[in-house]
């Protein structure tokens, strides 16, 4: 498959951040991928997805109508996913400090659960429904698996699907997917797309699968699809690993062609339920009640999947000029102190209906991991009636999860 590459510049020619009131702002490359939707011989049917699936970690995952296993493990077996599955309870089972609440570890045997296939095994059906990812965090509590390779987490009846553990490393069947630190918690990602051969001939599968959020690439074309999650496979391995926060979902969880790309790696345990989760921005100072040239906004922190954001603002110039609004930046990877301007703004930014001759600055903060946004209308009196409203975006701008709350009736005091 070709890659294309196209980039393009938004906003002015890229100088140093400049203070807070004056100057020329930073300008941004963004660089994005072009995947072309070929067709490869036998009418090989592709229908790639081309935006992330990775769910903000919190509440919701708006791919849970697609997810088959989800166990928090917090002291029980139990699966939250839409459709349940029981657990074969074969071994004796504690639940240790996990790496979110709770985790397993499993002594003389192993727990099963049948969850049937993980996708489809038909040639009827588009790619996008021949895809599976499995997730989970893990520990190693040995300091060697010794030079025959233990099974730790099974995934099909034929072996050929696994997560063990040989000398120091995690492995994934017979290939190492990398170190695998005693005591220490990892966060492991197979994500797997299937290209299906619609003549009847081969049938085509790339792992692709990230440790602690670094690509490990292709790891194999096994031919059949997993069918069960087995934690433990006897005495061999008693107690040796702790496993926390599984989920098995029937979709791929990072977008076509980002194999070598960065996972994001959760912070909190994942979701355990469906839908999206609106984010939150609040005010946290303005010019209303003393001198101030410019509204303050705390943003939410950037999601999974995203890596930016798209702000909306409008506002009342000061009571002679018609309201503004359709002010519009895409901020990608901000960095503290970044700063953007309307003068001279180029697409996918917009002025809205801003009169011609105001500018609007805005600039990004970060501290202490914690994102803000602060908003000048500099050499205009000011503005107030200011509203603000964001939303994450990706590489591509497209949108992430729903937009946040709108702010609204924010003051800016330029002349004091």
């Amino acid at each position: 498959m070709t890659y294309k590459m196209s980039g393009s510049h938004i906003g002015h020619t890229p100088v140093t951040a400049a203070t807070e009131d004056t100057g020329a702002a930073p300008g941004m490359w963004q660089l994005k991928h072009v995947y072309p939707k070929t067709r490869a011989s036998g009418s090989i049917a592709r229908n790639w997805p081309t935006t992330s699936t990775v769910p903000t970690t919190g509440d919701t995952d708006t791919l849970y109508s697609s997810v088959k296993l989800r166990l928090p493990l917090d002291g029980n077996l139990t699966d939250v996913s839409n459709s349940p599955v029981s657990a074969n309870d074969q071994a004796t089972d504690t639940f240790p400090a996990g790496k979110f609440g709770q985790g397993l570890s499993v002594t003389n045997g192993y727990i099963e659960y049948s969850t049937g296939a993980f996708t489809q095994n038909t040639s009827s059906a588009a790619e996008s429904t021949h895809t599976w990812a499995i997730e989970f965090w893990i520990k190693n509590t040995v300091s060697s698996y010794g030079g025959t390779t233990k099974k730790l987490i099974l995934l099909d009846g034929s072996s050929q699907y696994y997560i063990g553990g040989k000398n120091g490393n995690l492995m994934f069947g017979t290939e190492t997917i990398g170190a695998f630190t005693q005591n220490t918690w990892h966060h492991v990602l197979i994500s797997t797309n299937i290209a299906v051969d619609l003549g009847g001939g081969t049938i085509f599968r790339s792992h692709f699968v990230w440790l602690d959020g670094t690509s490990k690439g292709n790891m194999g074309n096994q031919l059949n699809v997993p069918d069960r999650v087995r934690i433990g496979e006897g005495s061999s391995i008693t107690q040796s690993f702790i496993v926390d926060d599984i989920r098995v979902t029937s979709r791929y969880r990072v977008a076509a062609g980002s194999s070598s790309s960065a996972y994001p790696v959760p912070t909190g345990a994942m979701p355990t339920s469906g839908g999206t989760a609106s984010p939150v921005i609040s005010m946290v100072s303005d010019g209303s009640s003393s001198y101030q040239e410019y509204a303050k906004v705390q943003l939410f922190n950037i999601p999974s999947g995203a890596d930016g954001y798209k702000i909306t603002i409008g506002g009342d110039e000061d009571g002679s000029q018609p309201v503004y609004s359709g002010v519009t930046f895409y901020i990608h990877n901000p960095t503290n102190n970044q700063q953007f301007t309307t003068s001279g703004m180029s697409s996918p930014n917009t002025r809205g209906n801003l009169r011609s001759g105001v500018n609007i600055i805005i600039k990004t903060q970060i501290a202490s991991g914690v994102y803000y946004l602060l908003i000048y209308a500099p050499n205009d009196n000011g503005a107030d009636a200011v509203t603000c409203q964001v939303q994450a975006i990706d590489s591509t701008n497209s949108t992430v999860g729903t937009a946040s709350n709108t702010l609204t009736g924010m003051v800016i005091d330029e002349d004091g």
